[in-house]
């Protein structure tokens, strides 16, 4: 079988790398700003800090839970 050649100079290879891992950074910057506003609002509400505080095993378990499952399942996702 004929497989297509694909071809890049350097400076195309790494202009795609370096725009691949500023999205991935990205990315994870507004994850890590997403997670620090729900923990400054749990904190700052009373009635949400004791829903977190007395359900922590549960939503660990959960989170756990979806872990397996999402591992498990992996190969079925698209």
């Amino acid at each position: 079988m004929n497989q297509p050649v694909y071809s890049m100079d350097q400076t195309q290879v790494q202009v795609r790398v370096s725009s691949f891992v500023r999205s991935v950074y990205n990315w994870m910057a507004a994850g890590l700003a997403l997670t620090g506003l729900v923990a400054y609002v749990v904190a700052s509400d009373p009635t949400l800090f004791n829903i977190a505080q007395k359900g922590f095993f549960l939503f660990a378990i959960a989170e756990l839970v979806l872990v397996f499952t999402l591992s498990a399942r992996i190969s079925r996702l698209k």
